[in-house]
């Protein structure tokens, strides 16, 4: 029962934005339970020690776990989660995974999918637009340009 706690503790500590000292980050990373690892990675921030775990946990067998240490080294803008982070977006299209690839797209292979993704879920139009936006290659404008367009016409 602890972990649940935990779990609960690490979840809203990551909602609230929250960015945990490094030893308590890897503690809790380390985490037996897949709740509390999935939660933790929200509570972390760029450092070496916790890069090298979030790498080693993109592997985790739990997915949510997986996901969300693809999704924290994206959001720190770590190239290694883009190929992940472009496979779940495809699999399981989320906000916290548009917002992620936005970070490390850097190939038209996650334009593409970011922009399929907003075609594909309403929800998702407007965080795809802005990701790429964020992206600022005249590609990636194109493509959010060529979604708001979209966009306009089915709404």
């Amino acid at each position: 029962m602890p972990e649940v706690k935990t779990g609960v503790r690490c979840r809203l500590t990551s909602q609230l934005g929250v960015v945990l000292p490094s030893e308590i980050a890897v503690s809790l990373l380390r985490d037996p339970a897949p709740s509390v690892r999935a939660a933790a990675c929200g509570c972390v921030r760029a450092g070496h020690e916790l890069i090298a775990e979030l790498v080693s946990m993109m592997g985790d067998p739990d997915i949510e776990v997986a996901i969300a240490s693809a999704c924290a080294l994206g959001h720190i803008g770590h190239a290694e989660a883009r190929r992940p982070l472009k496979r779940y977006l495809a699999e399981r299209p989320s906000l916290r995974i548009v917002e992620a690839l936005s970070r490390v797209a850097a190939d038209d292979e996650a334009l593409v999918l970011l922009s399929r993704t907003g075609r594909a879920r309403r929800e998702l139009i407007k965080p795809a637009i802005s990701a790429l936006e964020e992206i600022e290659s005249p590609r990636a404008l194109n493509a959010a340009n060529a979604l708001k367009r979209f966009s306009r016409r089915t709404e």
